[in-house]
């Protein structure tokens, strides 16, 4: 019996850019929509761009704010193995490896801020942070793919 090999598939499965490709005047809302795009039209995973998408704001704006500024954005797409299910890793790179980010204790009810990284530890499946170098920091959340949704690292022959 003869069968065919599955069709290649070359959609990567990381994808970044540098502060430098996004817009200098609206870096934010660029990122925000990049994630949407790509989410959607690259990976097909459109049931995950919301929360990606609000998750990417939250985390590039706290790296405008607090961070020194926005280096850059990478998202990761990690395959599923036996006994762990797919992730899509979100990672946003500022210039500030000193500050670390901290869930505030208290949030100001009508205030502006404080909210962030409360948004991203209940959207997320997990976050955390850790410096990549001396000048530089990585905040980073991950998401779990939907049960049943197909694995864009390794999709289905069709």
């Amino acid at each position: 019996m003869d069968t065919a090999p599955a069709p290649f598939d070359a959609t990567p499965t990381r994808v970044g850019w540098d502060a430098s490709v996004l817009d200098p005047h609206r870096p934010v809302a660029e990122a925000r929509h990049r994630t949407r795009v790509w989410l959607q039209q690259h990976w097909k995973l459109a049931d995950l761009a919301d929360p990606v998408e609000l998750a990417v704001g939250e985390l590039c704006t706290n790296a405008v704010r607090h961070g020194g500024g926005l280096a850059g954005l990478e998202l990761v797409l990690g395959a599923g193995r036996e006994f762990a299910p797919p992730l899509l890793r979100v990672l946003v790179v500022d210039h500030a490896p000193d500050r670390a980010p901290e869930l505030p204790t208290t949030a100001d009810p009508f205030g502006e801020g404080g909210r962030g990284l409360r948004l991203v530890e209940a959207l997320a499946r997990r976050w955390g942070w850790h410096r990549t170098g001396f000048d530089e920091k990585q905040v980073w959340c991950t998401f779990a793919l939907a049960p049943g949704s197909e694995d864009p690292c390794h999709p289905r022959p069709r």
